[in-house]
């Protein structure tokens, strides 16, 4: 554990009447703490107190020897500590150490005038830094401006590192994926790519990560054009960013983050105002590996030529539950036209599930453009996307834009208010085809080509849906429509009517279908239509088109479904299905609610191997609720909350016998849902 320094001051201070402005934390060991102070030090001194401090950090490294046992903390008081002090740069910390500042903003380290990186770890351990201002680092024939981490293991932990320059990583160069940069800010540090981090293995949680360029430079007359304005993750099987915020960067490819060759999770994090001159505004992914993800991450406001919001090229991540929003693609002098507003993908097949991608612009494809690439989409909204130019009158497919043998499907889909002047929902050119499941196309603007195009050798289907108030449907090829209430009667196929769908506003949206049981005063003539239902990519069960949040069940409503007011997952970790006596692993909760605030009763329950019901965290016998009348807060994300920890046997809950259990988590709101409707459910074995 690393402490502050702050009470063992404080009773020298008693001791010897010096007066020190700032308390850090207690050391819990005397024998290996160290003292640096740029104003009072001297490297003639024993450096063991905070009275006989050193006078800079290069001195105090060449004293000091951790070990794993009796690490060495090095203390640092605010200052300048830079050439003038005499400090020579780069900067190697060896093993065991760690190196605490006084506060973030005032301890600085700068390496200005010294042509070098700051720090340089090379195949160190245990080597952490805390509470420091890392500037000046300048290597532009090499990587890492601020800190070169190759193989290491150790912390950044609440540092500033901010102007740096490099070739790449102008702030921090990484190959380490022990090594972990939580709490910090990596601003306005400079590269040809990874203006902030360039990173092969590296984790990255709660950090800012902005206003850095990879605009690349001039070399021998030519103009390199950089990647990763914020981040660079390269040739790696694993880089983790979470809980973090990357803006207002800027890269020719990857304004906020380029990832290439390498697996790469986003998890809840904000990747805002980023631009990119050619690629991908806020994320460009080409030819990533390893299963990367996409998830809980709004990706809102930015700009490039093509992608503005996300870009992939021979990648397919998994995108869930994001908000890709007011992206929007410029023009560039090098691509004559601008397209995907907020998602383009070229030879790319994400599974795009519960997310919002609205407000997006672009001259084709305003939502997504699609090129040689078959995306499963589910649980989608794609609105207010814009597909328009200044130059051409034929910029078309406001909401998606189907090119060169793409072939989508699309299941539980919105597609609302886009607008273009040639097509606003929907465009499929040259061999391609779109398949639309239970999708709701409504609102979309009147164009000269229909809301809904097909080219002549492109097909579109759509089933169980909902087609309404969007103009003439279509021109061109084939168009198949199959039980789907469309404002047309100019279309043949099997279960097709045209009446009102009574739409009606509710918690998640405007396109809720009216119903008496949900307190309208008229059933929507769209509800109760599908008898069979194949449940393998889609299970309207768990969704619903009513207002009062209580799931579809029996026969399925046609159209968008949207998610319950209070949706649960209920997680396993480690994530395998079987356990057997003497494991331990852990039953974990996210939770997401509506915009609007919810009543709710709330279940857990555990079934065991003989179907006896156990309920709460306690595990009563029987069924009955963990509580009453909860009002769940508006709009509210719960990440891997534990819920129970299992070391098998188990009494809470009560694990022990062979066999396969299986816990549920549900909200019955309003007392009218049905039990396991509205649930999160896992199983595991034991054995």
């Amino acid at each position: 554990m690393i402490n502050r320094l702050g009470d063992k001051m404080k009773k020298v201070q008693l001791i010897t009447n010096l007066i020190i402005l700032t308390i850090f934390f207690t050391s819990s060991s005397f024998c290996k703490d160290y003292y640096i102070n740029a104003v009072k030090g001297s490297n003639n001194y024993s450096g063991t107190l905070p009275e006989d401090a050193w006078k800079t950090i290069n001195h105090t490294l060449s004293q000091v020897d951790g070990t794993p046992d009796d690490p060495a903390e090095i203390y640092i008081f605010n200052g300048i500590y830079d050439i003038e002090l005499g400090e020579s740069f780069p900067i190697y910390p060896g093993n065991n150490i760690s190196l605490i500042g006084e506060d973030m903003d005032n301890t600085i380290i700068d390496a200005s005038g010294s042509s070098s990186s700051v720090f340089i770890l090379l195949e160190v351990v245990n080597i952490f830094f805390e509470n420091l201002t890392i500037t000046g680092g300048e290597v532009m024939d090499d990587m890492g401006g601020g800190f070169y981490i190759w193989d290491s293991v150790g912390s950044i932990t609440r540092c500033k590192i901010t102007g740096n320059s490099a070739y790449y990583g102008g702030g921090l160069f990484s190959h380490s994926i022990n090594y972990l940069l939580t709490d910090s800010i990596i601003s306005d540090n400079y590269a040809y790519s990874g203006g902030g981090i360039y990173s092969g293995e590296l984790q990255i949680k709660n950090c800012i990560i902005e206003n850095n360029s990879g605009e690349g430079y001039l070399y021998d007359g030519y103009v390199l054009e950089g990647e990763g304005g914020g981040l660079y993750c390269y040739f790696s099987p694993f880089c983790s960013i979470v809980s973090s915020t990357i803006r207002n960067n800027e890269a020719y490819y990857g304004g906020g983050i380029y990832s290439s060759e390498a697996g790469i999770v986003l998890r809840d994090c904000l990747i805002e105002n980023n631009s990119a001159k050619y690629w991908g505004g806020g994320i460009q992914f080409d030819n990533t590996y390893e299963n990367p993800l996409i998830e809980d991450c709004n990706i809102i406001n930015n700009q490039a030529n093509i992608g503005s919001g996300i870009y992939l090229e021979e990648s397919s991540p998994a995108i869930d539950n994001c908000l890709i929003k007011g992206n929007n693609c410029i023009k560039s002098d090098e691509y004559e036209y601008n397209i995907g507003g907020g998602l383009y993908c070229l030879s790319s097949d994400p599974n795009v599930t519960n997310s919002i991608i609205s407000d997006n612009i672009a001259e084709w494809g305003g939502g997504l453009y699609l090129v040689d690439a078959s995306p499963y989409i589910a649980s989608c909204i794609i609105e207010k996307n814009t597909a328009e130019s200044d130059e051409y009158d034929y910029s078309s497919g406001g909401g998606i834009y189907c090119q060169s043998w793409s072939h989508p499907e699309l299941i539980n889909i919105l597609i609302a208010g886009n607008t273009s002047v040639y097509c606003s929902s929907i465009v499929c050119n040259d061999k391609s085809s779109v398949r639309l499941k239970y999708a709701t196309i409504a609102d979309n603007s009147t164009c000269s080509y229909g809301s809904i195009y097909a080219d002549t050798d492109c097909e579109i289907n759509i089933l169980n849906s909902i087609v309404w108030n969007n103009g003439e449907l279509t021109t061109g090829g084939n168009v198949k429509l199959s039980y789907t209430d469309i404002d047309s009667d100019n279309y043949i196929g099997t279960g097709l009517f045209n009446d009102d769908p009574l739409f009606i506003s509710g918690p998640r949206g405007d396109y809720y279908l009216s119903q008496i049981a949900a307190g309208q005063d008229r059933d929507s003539p769209c509800i109760d239509i599908i008898s069979k239902v194949n449940f393998l990519r889609f299970n309207p069960h768990g969704t619903t088109s009513r207002t009062d949040g209580v799931m579809d069940a029996n026969n399925i409503d046609l159209g968008y479904h949207y998610n319950p007011l209070v949706q649960f997952e209920l997680k396993r970790a480690p994530n395998k299905l079987k356990f057997k006596s003497g494991d331990s692993f852990d039953i974990l909760l996210d939770l997401d609610t509506s915009p609007d605030l919810v009543a709710a009763t709330l279940y857990l329950v555990m079934i065991d191997t003989e179907s006896n019901i156990f309920s709460g965290l306690g595990c009563v016998k029987g069924l009955s609720p963990m509580a009453d009348n909860v009002n769940f807060v508006p709009d509210l994300k719960i990440r891997d909350q534990l819920l129970w920890s299992i070391n098998v046997p188990c009494e809470t809950p009560p694990v022990s016998k062979e066999g396969i259990y299986t816990i549920y988590m549900c909200a019955v709101v309003q007392g009218t849902a049905d039990f396991l409707s509205n649930l999160g459910k896992i199983s595991f074995e034991i054995y």
